[in-house]
């Protein structure tokens, strides 16, 4: 017989049960200019232990001047030249583990990646544009460092610019996941100012800006079928988050624009509604779902002709794990079944027992026999290859459980007295 005595829902604090506060995130970049600093912290009665372990599950040692393991449960890594770098160090993979008498639970795996500076710089390339279209100029950086850099500011003529909302009609557009696209509607000849942007490195916190870069806008000097100048081919955002796709064109006259999504084989009209909408150039996703993940396809055409080209978009979504029921306590000889929920997309999925694998690769763990050596904390992960989430659960011995050990533990005694 076992009984369930918790809700399913995340204890508390003030609960008993063991349980991570913070966690390392499933991967960390960082600068070997500056270094890093890890957290990981527990709750649980009584207060659990917290130790650094490396892949293979030894205890993480400490490296002089780069690595070492506090005793607050903060990872501490040091910044470090090129001739100090070490894989077993800065390309490792690590994990937190919190201890105490109700059980060991591990966190997720850390990958770490430390990235070497290297000197980079910013550029702003610019299209031609045809007077009453659009103009469009991109913020480029070396591709050793895009990863980690996005654009944080346009300038023209040296004053910021203030990128009005597309659906407002604003005449500037930036678009792109990195912020990394600006288009100039309604083009005009006298359009023909200085562009600039200005990037920032996240790892870093540096920032470069580029020279600038003239737009040169002239009047179609005869008729033209729309040609493609740039399309958002392929761009990420996270579940949640919002971002603009921008397509480009020149033609003459100036092309109009329409969006398409692929379903089921086949295109469809991008309609607006609350959270996409077209603005021209522009298709808007407000609040990214998966199910927005995928291709779409925008339209450039006059009488003269038209043209398409693809967007390819992916929606990175965080995985959520729970089980349940959080707390079980059970009798000798009971059977106990522990469920793992995981949402956010497809995951493989692996038990632990205090620390150490158990069972397969279901969703479902079931105990049968319970005896002594089952007590403790068990954890359900899930993984794939960019996010990884574990969740816990703990089973405790039952009163006839403990009743029986005291009435085996008493006639031990007597066995042992009488001898």
């Amino acid at each position: 017989m076992s009984a369930n005595l918790n809700s399913n829902h995340n204890p508390s604090p003030s609960s008993c049960q063991l349980l991570f506060l913070m966690e390392p995130p499933p991967r960390l970049s960082f600068s070997n200019s500056t270094g890093a600093r890890v957290s990981c912290a527990a709750h649980g009665t009584p207060a659990p232990v917290i130790s650094w372990l490396s892949e293979d599950g030894a205890p993480v040692s400490d490296v002089p001047g780069l690595r070492s393991a506090l005793p607050n449960g903060t990872l501490w890594l040091g910044a470090f030249s090129a001739a100090q770098y070490r894989s077993d160090v800065h390309a490792a993979v690590y994990r937190c583990r919190a201890a105490s008498s109700a059980g060991t639970i591990l966190s997720r795996d850390m990958r770490l990646e430390a990235v070497m500076d290297v000197p980079w710089d910013v550029r702003v390339q610019s299209s031609h544009g045809v007077a009453g279209g659009a103009a469009l100029l991109t913020c480029t950086v070396p591709s050793i460092v895009r990863n980690h850099v996005s654009v944080a500011r346009w300038f023209k003529d040296g004053i910021v610019l203030a990128p009005l909302a597309a659906e407002a009609g604003g005449r500037y557009i930036v678009g792109g996941s990195r912020s990394d696209i600006l288009v100039v509607r309604d083009a005009r000849p006298d359009d023909g100012s200085s562009y600039s942007c200005e990037a920032q490195h996240a790892l870093t916190g540096e920032k470069r800006r580029s020279s600038p870069a003239m737009v040169t806008v002239s009047h179609a000097s005869s008729s033209m079928a729309p040609r493609m100048l740039s399309v958002s081919e392929d761009e990420m955002v996270p579940q949640g988050g919002d971002i603009r796709l921008v397509c480009c064109a020149i033609g003459s006259p100036p092309p109009t624009y329409s969006w398409f999504r692929h379903s089921n084989g086949r295109l469809s009209p991008v309609s607006n509604s609350i959270r996409i909408s077209v603005s021209e150039q522009v298709l808007i996703i407000r609040r990214a779902q998966l199910s927005d993940g995928g291709v779409w396809t925008c339209r450039a055409h006059n009488q003269f002709g038209e043209q398409r080209r693809d967007a390819r978009l992916r929606v990175r979504s965080r995985l959520v794990v729970s089980v349940h029921p959080q707390l079980q306590v059970a009798n000798s000889g009971s059977a106990v079944t522990f469920n793992c929920s995981v949402e956010g997309g497809d995951a493989r999925v692996r038990w632990l027992h205090d620390g150490v694998p158990v069972g397969g690769g279901e969703r479902v763990l079931r105990v049968h026999g319970v005896v002594r050596a089952h007590r403790g904390m068990y954890q359900c992960f899930a993984e794939r290859d960019l996010d990884s989430a574990q969740a816990a659960a703990e089973l405790r011995l039952g009163v006839h459980f403990r009743v029986h050990l005291q009435k085996l533990s008493m006639y031990v005694c007597e066995k042992f007295h009488k001898t």
